[in-house]
């Protein structure tokens, strides 16, 4: 898919590279680096598909329902060793409100299925898609060095006003997509085919992405360990209840 102009600016990765680097840092103090033994939870009994308040950060280590697994559980790429040399890249698919959606999912080389793995939401901006956001974000050369899963959601045609229509984004009001179940799905269907760590799911995305990336935050509170949008305006105003989240945001002049 060609890359979109407005998305792949020079000045505008340069920033996404920043956010990256304090991502990095963000995962680091969360605890990104393999945990201690005496400090990882016993194994869920419970279903994936828990309430965010069943998945409250509390730094803890929290596996994910394929912790628990045999080894040989496959991910959302065809795997069947219990630990994967080389890093991959594929899609999963879920539905939703009964709108067929889809995720990029990235695994790191080296994954052991033994050990919960940090996960990093990477949302893709107005008329993007995850391909032009993997193209952007810098992540999988992180994410294969330090380990961690990247998860990069595909938007759907939503439209920015009733003149500009056939751009592919996200709904951060939520009146046509609910945009937390749609992320809430994926984290499910990830979850139950790696294992990851359920208190280090982070969140970051590109101006638009990076509106989403706070709305799923806010909405999902307990999911999301920490967010980083960049190139955002949007803000809510009724993100109050819950534990404080820790959040950096980048901007830069418009021309």
């Amino acid at each position: 898919m060609p890359a979109r102009r407005h998305n792949l600016r020079p000045r505008r990765t340069n920033t996404v590279a920043l956010a990256i680097s304090v991502l990095e840092i963000l995962a680091l103090v969360a605890g990104c680096a393999d945990p201690d033994p005496d400090q990882v939870a016993a194994p869920a009994t419970t279903p994936a598909s828990t309430t965010s308040a069943d998945a409250q950060v509390d730094g803890s280590v929290r596996p994910s329902r394929a912790c628990e697994e045999s080894p040989d559980v496959s991910p959302p790429l065809d795997s069947t060793d219990s630990t994967d040399s080389t890093d991959s890249t594929d899609t999963t698919d879920v539905t939703v409100d009964g709108k067929p959606r889809s995720a990029q999912v990235h695994l790191p080389g080296g994954i052991e299925r033994s050990r919960p793995a940090p996960v990093v939401l990477s949302f893709h901006g107005l008329d993007g898609s995850a391909a032009v956001q993997q193209a952007t974000d810098g992540f999988d050369g992180v994410a294969d060095r330090e380990g961690f899963v990247v998860i990069r959601p595909e938007g759907l045609d939503v439209g920015l006003n009733d003149r500009v229509t056939g751009t592919t984004g996200w709904d951060a009001d939520g009146s046509q997509v609910d945009e937390a179940a749609f992320v809430t799905t994926v984290l499910d269907q990830v979850e139950s085919k790696v294992c990851i760590d359920r208190a280090r799911v982070f969140a970051a995305g590109f101006s638009a992405g990076g509106n989403i990336a706070v709305v799923v935050a806010c909405e999902l509170q307990g999911r999301i360990a920490a967010v980083a949008p960049v190139g955002a305006a949007y803000q809510r105003s009724d993100c109050s209840d819950g534990p404080a989240l820790p959040l950096i945001a980048f901007t830069e002049p418009m021309i």
